[in-house]
């Protein structure tokens, strides 16, 4: 849940009283991290004397310390060191106030401060300013540290004397909002609390970025129903798009504040959470430097430093990179390559091999090694002939390895096209390493060209960093989108061997890759990018992949027995299973529909392919979070059983 952080300009500021008042306005929790001196009372025991609502929490202090000093000279005093590590947030469903100590650059130790104690705790800030000579000053100089460390401020709460001159100086040059203005009270009471609680809500109804604006609801709604044209979606029938607010973390919130835990990573894309502050601070920071120059004839640092480290982490053989926007024009860019690729050697090939099910994206190229069905149906007669064969899962690998080598035998084959271990439109199909690895011993011994879209499997989906990584022969072209950018803007990669790259180096400019996007290798997106390898290859977020991985094993061995399983497979972080039904498994298995309903409602977002339900969630997810994924799919199971 968000967590909002109450820090001030200075000490004697007033920030208790402001605590007290956001925790009865939001009926939130309330923690203070660092209690230093409570000769008197400490501040939690103020704000409980304070506050009139019965949800709030109040949380025990991880230091409470004697000394009224600042909180490094109390745990001084009583020869201790407080230490960031020992300040965990509790876990609570509500909103969290807490209240720091002093002003922002107050020490906490030798080397942290609360700033440091702010980022460390994830949370939102807001600012308590008071009527003073040299208030201005000293409020604008907290704001500029707070934007300096990309922290974000719901506003400002002025407390004492009125003095519209100075506030409307700061408001203007900080660019935050005014959340409220305090009066001195001769007395600081429960209804004087409350009453400027109720004002704190009508003055500033978005403070809690998961509470509507009165009429939004209906309006984003209407609206977009009005104006929006959705993805894979029969508008006719469709439900009315729910609008989402905010996402942090796991988790997404509507328009009426109600939560989601976001189990599919919001179609395979987000790794680290939403609104992950790394990826949006390098991203902020680009923005301001460079957010876009053409590609052809410039270059620009994020797009080289992405390009190197890209090239470092990919499997063996990858030395060049090209950009482009998404998955679908990785792929058309792959495509292209090896087929020019054999023009340019003077031997043309055309025909790619690919698997029967599988996804590549929604261009023409992509459509045309997908499998042939309803989504491509319309386009039949424009996509080109494509020489599909079995996808190799367990039982079937001989037959899969006997149609590819029938497939050379009568084909002049340029290329092998493949998802790597999970067909994830198919239905998370999955199949294992040891057959792909003789998959490709053939493309090598033969001349062609593999191409491993590891668009949904790459940056650790499937347990290790890509998933050509579990095999022992290496792909000649990559395709990389999604989690690329960490789910955070769109953005394509091809990368290839040299031994391709090299067949288009020619004085004949004939030869030229004539492929390009007017948004090639955007800056932003590099930034993204750049920002979301600093936290996959983190041990942290390794630890979490394992986390992941092991979880869900606990979670199959509790419903492999149930009647309505079958088929249940993991890979990484991927969960699968299929919901037996009398109508078999398909896309349009209308179990999926009733399925999605039923977890909506519960507040998580899983999206079925057909009768199959599927977890791939960001490697963020805490263990609670899954426990309630997994005791709901249990439930869902239950009811279909008793409805049976």
């Amino acid at each position: 849940m968000e967590r909002i952080f109450v820090t001030g300009i200075g000490t004697e500021i007033g920030k208790t009283v402001a605590a007290a008042i956001l925790t009865e306005a939001l009926q939130a929790d309330y923690w203070k991290p660092v209690q230093a001196g409570d000769v008197e009372g400490s501040d939690t025991e103020t704000v409980k004397q304070l506050i009139s609502n019965t949800v709030s929490r109040f949380h025990p202090e991880a230091y409470k310390l004697k000394a009224p000093l600042s909180p490094h000279d109390a745990a001084q005093r009583e020869h201790t060191q407080i230490e960031l590590k020992n300040i965990q947030a509790p876990k609570t469903e509500n909103p969290l106030i807490i209240e720091g100590a002093g002003g922002l650059m107050v020490p906490l130790n030798d080397t942290d401060l609360i700033l440091d104690l702010i980022h460390h705790l994830d949370a939102k800030v807001v600012l308590v300013s008071q009527n003073y000579l040299g208030s201005i000053n000293h409020t604008l100089m907290s704001c500029e540290i707070l934007k300096a460390r990309n922290i974000e401020v719901k506003g400002i709460i002025f407390n004492g004397d009125p003095y519209p001159q100075g506030e409307e100086i700061i408001l203007k040059h900080s660019g935050y909002k005014r959340l409220l203005h305090i009066q001195h009270e001769q007395v600081v009471d429960k209804t004087t609390v409350k009453r400027y609680a109720k004002e704190l809500l009508k003055n500033s109804a978005t403070l809690r970025s998961d509470v509507p604006s009165p009429g939004m609801v209906t309006d984003l709604a209407r609206k977009d129903k009005q104006f929006v044209w959705h993805p894979y979606t029969q508008m006719q029938t469709a439900d009315l798009a729910i609008p989402i607010v905010r996402g942090e973390k796991a988790m997404l919130y509507d328009d009426k504040g109600k939560r989601y835990i976001d189990a599919i990573s919001s179609w395979w894309v987000n790794l680290h959470g939403h609104s992950h502050p790394h990826i949006a601070q390098r991203v902020s920071k680009q923005l301001s430097t460079l957010e876009h120059v053409i590609f052809a004839g410039f270059t620009h640092p994020p797009a080289v430093e992405l390009a190197s480290r890209l090239l470092d982490v990919l499997p063996d053989g990858q030395e060049k990179v090209f950009y482009s926007d998404n998955g679908s024009t990785a792929v058309e860019v792959a495509l292209k390559m090896a087929i020019q690729f054999w023009a340019n050697t003077g031997k043309p090939r055309n025909k790619i091999i690919a698997f029967k099910n599988s996804y590549h994206g929604d261009t023409f190229g992509a459509m045309s090694v997908s499998e042939r069905g309803a989504f491509t149906q319309p386009f039949h007669p424009l996509l080109f002939e494509t020489v599909f064969i079995d996808t190799p899962v367990p039982g079937k690998e001989e037959e899969t390895l006997a149609q590819f080598q029938d497939a050379l035998d009568k084909h002049q084959i340029a290329a092998f096209i493949y998802e790597p271990l999970v067909l994830g439109t198919a239905g998370m199909v999955m199949y294992e390493p040891e057959v792909l690895d003789k998959l490709l011993a053939i493309c090598l011994k033969n001349g062609i060209i593999a191409i491993a879209d590891e668009v949904m499997t790459g940056f650790g989906r499937t347990g290790k960093h890509f998933a050509s990584d579990y095999c022992v022969h290496k792909p000649d072209v990559i395709c990389l989108s999604k989690g690329l950018t960490g789910g955070t803007m769109a953005m394509g990669v091809t990368t290839c061997s040299s031994k391709i790259y090299d067949a288009f180096l020619s004085d004949d400019k004939k030869k030229t890759f004539f492929h390009g996007h007017s948004y090639t290798a955007n800056p932003l997106g590099c930034a993204a990018a750049l920002a979301s390898l600093d936290l996959v290859s983190s041990g942290e977020t390794q630890q979490r992949i394992e986390r992941i991985g092991e979880a869900h094993k606990t979670f199959m061995e509790e419903i492999r027995l149930h009647p309505l399983v079958a088929n249940l497979r993991l890979r990484g972080t991927i969960l699968a299973f299929e919901i037996s039904t009398d109508s078999g498994t398909s896309y349009f298995n209308s179990i999926r529909d009733r399925a999605y309903r039923f977890f909506i409602e519960k507040g998580i977002l899983i999206r079925p392919l057909g009768n199959v339900i599927y977890l791939l969630p960001p490697y963020c997810i805490e263990t609670e979070q899954l426990n309630t994924i997994y005791s709901e799919i249990k439930a869902f199971l239950n009811q279909l059983q008793s409805d049976a």
